[in-house]
């Protein structure tokens, strides 16, 4: 995804000893809400193609690429990379931008950890926007194989 004049900031951000997630906020920083975007997948990565769906002059969007992902480190790697430690490096994300309440987006893989997060936090999720829903159940997973 590459950097534009909508560009806040894009860092590294450590979210344990092995990983470290690639992160970039977007848009305006004044937002009202903000929104946090989870990419398909798994292994998938964030796209600038995923910029066309908001509006920088009125939204705030931070993308970022999960575990094992895209330009976040290592690579490839499986280690400590579960739906549990997915899921809190969403806080962890929000912590970091001192953000309490936001929207979760995401489609396919990033529906069942935007699913997943508002359960788990339902008091900093504002709302859900996701599509292509995947809840991760086994006769889903078993369509997908077959």
């Amino acid at each position: 995804m590459n950097q534009d004049e909508h560009t806040n900031k894009v860092m590294h951000l450590a979210v344990d000893k092995t990983h470290k997630l690639w992160v970039h906020d977007w848009g305006n920083k004044n937002a009202k809400i903000p929104i946090i975007t989870i990419h398909g997948g798994p292994g998938g990565q964030s796209k600038d193609s995923q910029k066309n769906l908001f509006d920088p002059e009125k939204q705030r969007v931070i993308f970022f690429d999960q575990r094992g992902c895209g330009q976040s480190t290592p690579n490839g790697s499986l280690k400590n990379n579960t739906t549990s430690e997915l899921i809190e490096d969403i806080s962890l994300i929000a912590d970091e931008f001192k953000i309490d309440k936001f929207i979760l987006t995401g489609r396919s893989w990033g529906s069942c950890l935007s699913l997943l997060y508002a359960i788990k936090n339902p008091s900093r999720v504002k709302a859900l926007v996701i599509g292509g829903i995947f809840t991760g159940s086994y006769d889903e997973i078993e369509w997908l194989n077959n």
